[in-house]
Formats: structure tokens, sequence, C-alpha cells
């Protein structure tokens, strides 16, 4: 991670105005940035270490500031269209 990276996930972990997901997992990279081990991380955080694990993996995988948001699930189409809504 960057400096700017951790300079953001420090603020956001920091944040009250910010979503609690997103404030959780600044926190958790931040903790595993300081100590790799998933399960001393859940422990210090209060979840479970696979939650740990899976946020660290989408840091990796998406970068460290991706990881933070919700991925997008599957789900049908809108059936009324936004036109039809206007």
């Amino acid at each position: 991670m960057t400096d700017e990276e951790i300079a953001t996930l420090a603020a956001l972990s920091r944040s009250r105005t910010e979503l609690a997901s997103r404030v959780s997992r600044a926190r958790m990279l931040l903790a595993y940035r300081e100590n790799p081990s998933f399960c001393a991380v859940g422990q210090r955080l209060g979840v479970p270490y696979q939650t740990v694990q899976r946020c660290v993996e989408r840091a990796l995988a998406d970068g460290p500031l991706a990881a933070l948001d919700h991925r997008p699930r599957p789900g049908r189409e809108p059936t009324i269209t936004p036109e039809a809504k206007a």
C-alpha cells in the first residue's frame, strides 16, 4: 500500500460519518498491515477471521480502497424502465 492509501484508510477508520462497513474494512486492512494474521486481527476487532481474510483478499485483487465498497450483487433487471418512471 502507498502512503496515500494508508493515510486515506487511517482517516476512514476514524470517521464517524462514513458507513460502518467501510470503517470496519479500513480498520481490518490497517490492523492486518501491522500484524499479518487473520486470526489475530479478527480477535482484535471482534470479527470472524474469514471476514478479515475476505477483505484482505479483495484488497490484494482490487486495491485497498476498492475493497472498502460492497461488490455488485446479481439480481433481476428492473422491469420498469427509467423512461417509464419519468
